[in-house]
């Protein structure tokens, strides 16, 4: 299913005619084929197959204002994408719609806008209580996923990255953070790294202040990390210890570079 769905894709397409017309074999045309969509076709203004535009409001819209009254946003969506397929196929379409959730609730909010759970259950086609369902079970396992209504509860001050941490920590694997926050794999690396960075630091005593001064970071920043390692120690299960020293092994002259050897 997902191998001759995925033929219909525009990019296969253009794989396909690169490998034909041009004898190109299927790797190279493959390679030329992601360095053209990346190069000339990847714009703000176009939809991949599986995305489609959506009028959200704006993220700095307070709760209670009338909606005809609101600052709107519009932003893109995906709704369906081959790893959908994989998901399903693999998982099941309980998970599916429990990743898609958080996808499209973390979509919307990296374009600065919010989406309702009625605006997510619109779109996915299912019920609003389906909805409450998911994102509750994501409250439960200690996710406050971005919708409209939870944002305006706990403030501005949701991060990303905090978010993005916590579930590396709880096991989850970089490329499925990536998939449900909606981010590059590259920036879910790269926020695994300050935090090790942030750990390490922290590990030696250094002040917060002191932290974010060697390392770029806010002070904010800084102190949601040192909050979040924190919150993991106090855990009966210290696996997450092993996921940082792995992590930290791979950091060739981690203390020379920050200047703690």
């Amino acid at each position: 299913m997902v191998d001759r769905l995925m033929q219909r894709t525009e990019e296969y397409g253009l794989i396909q005619n690169l490998n034909s017309r041009y004898n190109l074999s299927l790797a190279a045309a493959e390679k030329l084929s992601e360095e053209l969509t990346e190069k000339y076709f990847s714009s703000n203004d176009r939809l991949n197959d599986g995305e489609q535009w959506y009028t959200a409001l704006d993220i700095t819209e307070p709760a209670g204002n009338p909606l005809k009254d609101c600052k709107k946003k519009r932003i893109k969506l995906t709704v369906n994408s081959l790893e959908d397929l994989e998901i399903e196929n693999e998982k099941g379409l309980a998970l599916l719609r429990y990743e898609k959730v958080a996808r499209l609730s973390w979509q919307a909010y990296n374009q600065n806008a919010l989406l309702t759970q009625e605006e997510i259950a619109r779109i996915l086609n299912m019920s609003v209580s389906g909805i409450k369902k998911i994102v509750g079970k994501h409250r439960k396992e200690g996710t406050l996923l971005p919708t409209r209504g939870n944002f305006h509860d706990i403030g501005p001050g949701i991060s990303h990255k905090y978010e993005a941490v916590k579930l590396f920590l709880r096991g989850m694997t970089l490329s499925d953070i990536a998939y449900r926050m909606h981010h590059s794999l590259w920036s879910i690396e790269r926020y695994i790294k300050d935090f090790c960075t942030v750990f390490m630091a922290h590990s030696e005593n250094y002040t917060p202040e002191r932290i974010s001064h060697m390392t770029k970071l806010s002070l904010k920043l800084v102190k949601e990390y040192i909050s979040l390692y924190n919150q993991f120690c106090d855990c009966d299960n210290r696996e997450f210890l092993k996921l940082i020293e792995i992590r930290l092994g791979s950091m060739i002259d981690f203390k020379k570079t920050m200047g703690l050897a």
